[in-house]
């Protein structure tokens, strides 16, 4: 684990941030941001401790994901026992393991353990409802091409549009290990792909998105090459 995700309520968040200040954690952000309309999650940092990743969403890219459709309330209905159903679990994997372009074998593990006993019809539903279809269907077949693991949930998402961009993704996602494929493979979930290069230039503000500029991500690529 590289950090502790946490999940509240939006309404819920300023005492969240109460909390993790009492134990001694910092956010990246000053409290007047927290909950500003533009963050979707806030990073919390306490010296010898595991950072703490407070979200209100549960996507959260720096890269354009106006084709997203996820219902977080959607998600907090069907949770029980602060646990989220297993449908959206696992489709909530398959898009974070996008975003992290399935650079580590660790993001197929954890979507083929939480797959199993799966309703794929559910799961397929879902996906298609929230806009993330491709997401789950990278996911499947680089588990079976990556693992050896044939899911019977594949047949679902045969269907599937996948565009010359999804299938450079799949094909450089084969071979491995490069963080920075999620690009592509966003791109390859929307037909609007003019419009995603330009916001990934220049994203918009807009309430419940974690945005950042192109120099902003190129400088944080800077700060990880020389440090």
């Amino acid at each position: 684990m590289g950090d502790l995700d946490l999940l509240v309520r939006r309404a819920a968040l300023r005492d969240a941030d109460a909390g993790l200040r009492r134990l001694g954690y910092v956010p990246d952000f000053e409290p007047e941001r927290v909950d500003g309309g533009t963050l979707n999650a806030v990073e919390y940092w306490r010296e010898g401790a595991m950072p703490v990743h407070l979200h209100w969403h549960v996507s959260n890219a720096s890269l354009p994901h106006f084709m997203y459709r996820i219902d977080v309330d959607e998600i907090w209905r069907d949770a029980r026992g602060g646990v989220m159903a297993p449908h959206h679990l696992l489709v909530t994997l398959c898009e974070h393991a996008l975003k992290h372009s399935f650079a580590e074998l660790i993001h197929l593990t954890d979507i083929e353990l939480v797959s199993r006993g799966a309703d794929w019809n559910l799961v397929a539903e879902t996906a298609r409802r929230w806009g993330v279809e491709q997401a789950v269907r990278y996911a499947l077949v680089l588990l079976r091409d990556l693992a050896e693991v044939e899911s019977p949930g594949l047949r679902c998402f045969r269907s599937t549009r996948v565009d010359w961009a999804g299938r450079a993704f799949l094909s450089m996602a084969r071979r491995r290990r490069w963080n920075g494929l999620s690009a592509l493979g966003l791109m390859s979930m929307t037909p609007q792909k003019l419009r995603f290069v330009r916001e990934a230039i220049s994203p918009p503000k807009r309430d419940g998105l974690r945005t950042r500029t192109l120099m902003g991500r190129l400088r944080g690529v800077l700060r990880v090459v020389t440090s």
